[in-house]
């Protein structure tokens, strides 16, 4: 699991991408020590759609947690900033495996 920013993490299985919203605490007891607590998991079968779903949850995030104008362009910019260096540092063979028509997901191309 790699994680993104705050607390959001990507994942993937053999079946699809995760998006994973944790705030890093593991459930206690016998034998749960390595099950995530209140994790919410987020399921997408193109590398773009989960680009989409990541962009869609900060940028509402940042909505919630800002009180001036002023916070919330911070926000923006350091989402854009997330989000930009996701795409540049995913190869174009993973974007074309997982993405269909076009490399970049819609959402990310109108914040960058």
């Amino acid at each position: 699991m790699i994680h993104v920013s705050g607390n959001w993490y990507i994942d993937a299985d053999a079946n699809c991408f995760l998006l994973v919203e944790w705030k890093g605490k593991y459930r206690t007891g016998a034998g749960r020590e390595h099950e995530k607590d209140d994790a919410r998991y987020r399921y997408y079968s193109r590398f773009n759609d989960l680009l989409d779903g990541l962009l869609k949850n900060m940028l509402r995030d940042g909505v919630r947690e800002s009180n001036s104008i002023e916070e919330l362009k911070n926000h923006l910019l350091h989402t854009q900033s997330i989000v930009s260096e996701l795409v540049e540092r995913v190869t174009p063979e993973l974007l074309r495996q997982g993405g269909g028509e076009g490399a970049e997901s819609d959402s990310v191309a109108k914040v960058i």
